[in-house]
């Protein structure tokens, strides 16, 4: 999976030669992170839902109860060993529940299972699953929390929670503890020096260093896409939009619209039969907010991962039926308004009201029939950044030779 990932990049950024600018950044890893994550939000996310797999905040946590990890969909490529969730920020939540169940026979993740690099001040904060751990960069308090064998909390600072444990997992606080320790008498070390897990804060939300840029690259990049006499198209009938899609001589089918269509229809017809398993981008103008308040008609499921909806505008709500495919927005507020997203969401902000199923993009976009000769390649890598990719460009052209 992870080649064609790698292709993705090679594919667009020679596509796009003679477009104008991309966002400074990394298309390719954007790409990798958004496909990898079930949710990522660059700024704050307010829930009171779930997402089925994994999750990276860049701002604070805040609403509800909010459920990650785990669940139905057509699964993960995130490697375990990455966390399940990521917050930069606070975790505000009145309710955390972090699951690690099974994910296609393993768990979701062996390492750590929840980092926040501030401080969690979640009213209830569940871990299940077999052996999760638990980092906290800052204060920790909650009015229940339950830990079992193998379970591990790391704080950086202070802890003031009852702990109802069994059979003694590790509690590792680097300021004071300020509770009850019932049941199985955890172990519990503290004052252990306040900065004792600031690398392994620091290793997991170092990821937005770069991810807005990235992933901004990546959305440029999309909408930057032309495909020779692209053989895609769309109709609106009344209030059924159809969109259409032929594979075209670069893999990918490319269809785009304006926000103001997009706020028209109340019906959306997926018509891919002639892509078989190419990707869909579907690239969304921003010249005005999106208000989107229609149904999927049948069929949409098939495609669910194939489709990659590139949102350029600010502000962007689903009010309608359960919505098919991933989404790319890494300048917008996303709305969910009711029911569900059917794919991986990619966005500035996100205020949550239905679930986020885990139907994650896994496309595979082939590079241009036409391979550059090598220093044709060394322009357009070092054009777009790419040029710290230098030996995974090596072997792209190696295998396209």
């Amino acid at each position: 999976m992870r080649r064609s990932f790698k292709a993705i990049a090679m594919a667009m950024l020679a596509a796009t030669l003679g477009s104008p600018a991309l966002a400074a950044g990394d298309a390719a890893a954007g790409l990798e992170a958004f496909s990898q994550y079930n949710l990522i939000t660059l700024g704050d996310w307010t829930t009171n839902s779930h997402v089925d797999g994994k999750v990276l905040v860049g701002g604070n946590a805040k609403g509800g109860n909010g459920v990650v990890g785990a669940g139905g969909g057509g699964g993960s490529n995130t490697p375990v060993e990455t966390p399940t969730i990521v917050i930069r920020g606070d975790n505000l939540l009145s309710g955390l529940t972090i699951n690690n169940g099974s994910n296609g026979g393993s768990p979701l993740a062996t390492g750590p299972s929840a980092v926040i690099g501030g401080n969690s001040t979640s009213g209830t904060l569940t871990l299940n699953g077999s052996k999760q751990t638990l980092v906290v960069g800052g204060n920790f308090s909650t009015t229940n929390m339950n830990v079992t064998t193998g379970d591990t909390i790391s704080v950086g600072r202070n802890v003031n929670a009852s702990i109802a444990a069994n059979n003694a997992p590790s509690v590792r606080i680097g300021g004071t503890y300020n509770g009850n320790a019932n049941s199985g008498h955890p172990l519990i070390q503290a004052s252990q020096g306040i900065d004792f897990n600031a690398s392994d804060v620091a290793a997991h939300t170092g990821i937005f260093t770069t991810l807005g840029a990235d992933l901004a690259a990546l959305s440029s990049s999309l909408a930057s896409v032309s495909v020779p006499s692209n053989p895609s198209s769309y109709s609106i009938a009344g209030n059924l939009l159809t969109l259409t899609g032929v594979a075209g001589d670069n893999g990918f089918s490319v269809i785009s619209l304006t926000a103001a269509e997009l706020n028209s229809i109340g019906q959306i017809k997926y018509d891919f039969a002639g892509v078989g398993a190419d990707p869909i981008v579907i690239n969304v103008d921003g010249s005005a907010a999106v208000n989107l308040n229609a149904n999927f008609l049948g069929g949409a499921m098939t495609f669910a991962q194939q489709v990659v909806w590139n949102f350029l505008g600010e502000e962007v709500t689903f009010s309608g039926s359960q919505f098919v495919g991933s989404v790319l927005a890494p300048n917008a507020h996303l709305t969910l308004a009711s029911n569900n997203i059917d794919g991986n969401v990619a966005v500035g902000s996100f205020t949550q009201y239905g679930e986020v199923h885990n139907y994650g993009f896994n496309g595979s976009f082939p590079p241009p029939p036409a391979v550059p000769e090598p220093a044709t390649w060394a322009m357009l890598l070092a054009g777009f950044g790419l040029v710290g990719s230098a030996m995974r460009g090596k072997k792209a052209r190696a295998a396209l030779a």
